[in-house]
């Protein structure tokens, strides 16, 4: 494990024992709670009752004070519900530290209402008998101090609301003395007014810390602080709601957290307490955990932490829990906030880091229930500083869901002490470890930065836990000293469980620096898929998107269907690509890479590769694209498409490219060699990968098709295109340098064309050439040879000989320039008496290839021409047109002609003089 994963410390600690341990908690819990008290006291505007209970006479209230008890009898029975009324509450300490209420045991609510002007703060004990719920209300203010404690058999709820409304219609009045109209009803709502006043509970932290072998969560020396019993409900409701160190606990049972204002909040009655609900327009308030502060709903099954508000803060370590602890079923963790939810900072105490700011519902270890579900919906989620967000297992149970909508949502930064901000879905749980959990991310806007992570990984038996992201934009940003960002679904050494599967759907997703989406297996379990569906996907400056194999496992699929996607450039030694790969050491096989888009670009030293650098062979590359552009390189290598066989042993993996545009040049590649185009790495011994493209064009500009091996078997290549290009040293080539015969090339193309030393090759050393076949209509620029020269070539040969030459076959049409001609039955008369003449306004034309602007060679540049010219001067003639011929009918007029005598008269035909051009040389 890395700092990277879930709570692992990042630097060297040393972890004390148990009184090591309490030996100093007694002096942190003094000085937290002295700074933490003084510090709630000046802030408040309205005054602090100091140790007093004293009813207000308004429905018969008694309390009899014995020593540091104050016993409370009286009050005013409703069927099962029994109120109380004080005009001051307060216990500390000092004085007065314990209120007991002496109920029947018949009772099922004790209903406590504050009407003074006084702030109720609480230092001690709250009591009552048998199997009450106690709900108390102060419209002024609560404190809950360090010392504050229960002890009664059912729910609490604290509350400053203005009233508390009850079935039949009845309100009861915080505010008011008069004796208010009491009612036997259950309680159905709290009624908030504009400005309700503050909830606190103060304490000095939880204490709760991380054992990391085996892996555990440690809340031995956790204070249970605010307390109900088992499966019951404890709730604090009011405008403002702070925990400033304090520790709020419900085994199993349920933890309420609302900040609310003007609002209506419903209660609805449970055996383990009340259910609420909140108003879908109410005016929430903010609630802040700090300084290490806790609210634990763990047990046997994990039990229910629910936090309502407009802002939600997290820090300083502070945990929301609801752990797995046996074979009960999973809990919850819900955070709603109509703003934002935030956690930063870590917890420690004597420069000993204890936890991060987290939200945990895990399986702890040897538990056999399942994992608790994590929900926040919000308009911005912000982890930063180490924080944790898990629902994993360490035992045998799975894990739960990690559910968060947002806005926006943000994993930031890192912590000394804890590594990387993340979210888990892991299964550590060894041999007989359950699954993990589902993370499921929805925003507009989803950023991980700085090392922000999803981490879902398995070491065992169990499979890791898949993630599910939907967002508009989806960002990838960098990294730091403790890990990249990305999302890391693993299984380790050792581990038979498989990983789980990432599923991203996106309009724009950006991996830059260095960020990764890794889905690897180390053990013999398989890694898990990579599906995306995005609308623009860019990589750069060395991001990876990668499925690998280290172990006996295989690695699994990477299918993006995208309708752009652009990689480029690298980082140092690491390229930014995409990769189905065998790691060295991997005895699986590699996974299957599948890209379906409309433009796809790899630039500037970027690749995409099914590479093999183990004995597991490489799978399948399958690109369908309209274009797709392949170009430049980088200090270590070229960018391209690659399905090679790099080092060890096993085979490399096949090409499938069908494209409308293929253009592949400055250096670029597309390959399925056994030798690698990335650093100094020894070539492989495995067989070369084949290679089949189908484009309309393919164009070649100092770039390669390559499926050539160094000691492996041959590999082949297939390409079919209307119009094949290659310029300037741009090669095809299945050559072979070992004892291989070299492989075959096939193209099927209109036109061929090859100039600038390009070269079409199957050649061998040690062995038989092999065979390139060419079907094409046109070869331009490019010819058979025996031998490469400094002309463009098609060679199959072999250096043992050239009776070990291979073939090479060009099959072009047999066209006869004379098929479909004539002969003339004579021969033609000279041309100085054939005679051209051609009448004015009339379509003729008079062409000469070669001349006026047209080259006579297609491949010569166009040379300046004369159009011809006849400087003579042209002769005129005579031509008469017959008089149309006179019937007996009244012919129609045609013309009109002048008499001698001035007459006009009109005629059918008049003969006419028309003189014509000659537009022949007289010769």
């Amino acid at each position: 494990m890395s700092c990277r994963d879930r709570f692992v410390l990042c630097k060297t600690l040393v972890f004390l024992d148990a009184s090591d341990f309490m030996s100093v908690i007694g002096v942190v819990r003094s000085h937290v709670a002295s700074r933490v008290i003084l510090g709630m006291i000046l802030s408040l505007s309205i005054p602090i009752a100091q140790a007093q209970v004293t009813p207000d006479n308004s429905v018969g209230t008694i309390v009899n004070i014995t020593g540091n008890t104050a016993d409370i009898t009286g009050g005013t029975q409703q069927g099962t519900n029994l109120f109380h009324s004080f005009s001051e509450f307060s216990l500390t300490s000092s004085t007065v530290n314990t209120a007991r209420f002496d109920n029947s045991t018949g009772i099922a609510n004790i209903i406590m209402r504050v009407t003074g002007g006084s702030i109720s703060r609480i230092d001690g004990w709250i009591q009552a008998n048998g199997n009450a719920n106690l709900i108390f209300l102060n419209p002024n203010g609560i404190i809950f101090g360090e010392q504050a404690a229960l002890n009664i058999g059912g729910s609490f709820l604290a509350s400053t609301a203005d009233r508390l409304k009850f079935g039949d219609g009845t309100e009861l009045d915080t505010r008011s003395t008069t004796p208010p109209l009491l009612t036997i009803s259950q309680p159905i709502g709290l009624q908030y007014g504009a400005t309700p006043a503050p909830i606190r509970v103060e304490g000095s932290g939880h204490f709760i810390f991380v054992e990391p072998d085996p892996f555990e969560i440690v809340r031995a020396f956790r204070p249970v602080g605010l307390g109900v019993g088992t499966e019951k409900t404890l709730a604090l409701i009011g405008g403002r709601v702070e925990l400033q160190g304090g520790n709020l606990t419900a085994e199993q049972g349920q933890i309420e957290i609302g900040a609310i204002a003007n609002s209506t909040v419903s209660l609805t009655s449970t055996t383990s307490g009340w259910n609420f609900t909140y108003p879908t327009n109410a005016t929430f308030q903010d609630v802040v955990f700090a300084q290490g502060s806790s609210a634990d709903a763990s047990g046997n099954s994990g039990g229910r932490v629910r936090v309502q508000a407009r802002n939600v803060k997290i820090l300083d370590g502070s945990s929301l829990l609801a752990l797995t602890l046996g074979d009960g079923t999973g809990g919850l963790v819900q955070v709603t906030a109509s703003e934002s939810v935030t956690l930063r900072g870590e917890f420690v105490f004597n420069d000993f880091p204890l936890l991060p700011s987290s939200l945990l519902t895990e399986v702890n270890l040897g538990a056999t229930g399942q994992g608790g579900d994590i929900a926040v919906k919000t308009g911005r989620f912000f982890a930063t500083e180490g924080a944790k967000i898990s629902s994993s297992t360490a035992g045998e149970g799975n894990g739960g869901q990690i559910s968060i909508g947002a806005n926006t949502i943000e994993l930031q930064g890192d912590s000394p002490n804890f590594g990387s901000t993340t979210i888990s879905a892991a299964s550590t749980g060894g041999k007989t470890g359950g699954n993990g959990g589902l993370v499921k991310l929805t925003a507009d806007t989803i950023r991980f930065v700085d090392s922000g992570a999803i981490i879902s990984n398995t070491n065992g038996g169990g499979n890791a836990g898949s993630v599910e992201i939907t967002a508009r934009t989806l960002d990838f940003v960098s990294g730091s000293e403790f890990g990249a960002s990305g999302i890391f679904v693993e299984t380790f050494p050792g581990s038979t469980g498989r990983g789980g599967n990432v599923s991203i759907v996106a309009e724009q997703f950006q991996l830059t620096d260095g960020a990764l989406l890794v889905s690897s297996t180390l053990g013999s379990g398989d890694a898990g898929a990579l599906n995306l569906k995005v609308n623009r996907l860019s990589i750069s400056e060395g991001a990876q998107i990668v499925t690998s194999t280290s172990g006996s496992g295989n690695a699994d699929s990477i299918t993006i269907t995208a309708q752009t996607i652009g990689l480029q450039g690298a980082d140092g030694q690491l390229p930014t690509g995409i990769f189905a790969s065998v790691n060295p050491s991997g005895t699986g096989q590699g996974g299957r890479l599948t890209i379906d888009t409309q433009r796809l670009s790899v630039l500037n030293g970027a690749q995409i590769a099914v590479d093999t650098f183990g004995s597991g062979n490489a799978r399948g590359l399958s690109i369908t694209a309209r274009e797709i552009e392949l170009a430049g390189s980088a200090s270590q290598g070229r960018s391209g498409i690659f399905a090679g066989a790099i080092a060890d042993t096993g085979a490399g993996g096949n090409i499938f490219v069908n494209s409308d545009r293929l253009i592949i040049r400055d250096g670029a590649t597309i390959s399925a060699s056994n030798f690698s185009s990335w650093g100094q790495i020894p070539s492989g011994q495995g067989a070369a990968g084949n290679i089949d493209i189908r484009a309309n064009t393919i164009r070649l500009n100092n770039g390669s098709i390559n499926a050539s091996t160094v000691a492996g078997g041959r590999g082949n290549i297939e390409l079919r295109s209307n119009i094949l290009t290659l310029l300037n040293q741009s090669l095809i080539s299945t050559n072979s340098q070992g004892t291989e015969p070299g492989g075959n090339i096939v193209l099927n193309t209109d036109f061929l064309v090859g100039f600038r030393n390009s070269d079409i090759t199957a050649n061998a050393v040690n062995a038989r050439g092999g065979k390139v076949t060419v079907n094409a209509q046109s070869l331009f620029g490019i010819g058979e040879r025996d031998r490469l020269t400094l002309e463009s070539d098609i060679t199959a040969s072999s250096e043992l000989g050239i009776e070990f030459n291979g073939v090479v076959q060009i099959n072009t049409p047999d066209i006869d320039p004379t098929r479909g001609l004539v002969k003339l039955p004579e021969s033609v008369s000279s041309a100085e008496r054939i005679a051209a003449s051609c009448e004015q306004s009339k379509d003729n034309a008079f062409v000469v290839t070669g001349r006026g602007g047209l080259p006579e060679d297609a491949a010569q540049s166009l040379r300046g021409g004369t159009v011809w010219e006849d400087l003579r001067t042209p002769t005129a003639g005579n031509i008469e047109r017959p008089t149309i011929a006179q019937t007996s009918g009244i012919p129609e007029a045609q013309s009109w002609v002048v008499r001698s005598d001035g007459q006009v008269e009109l005629v059918a035909a008049q003969p006419i003089q028309a003189q014509f051009v000659n537009c022949a040389v007289q010769r």
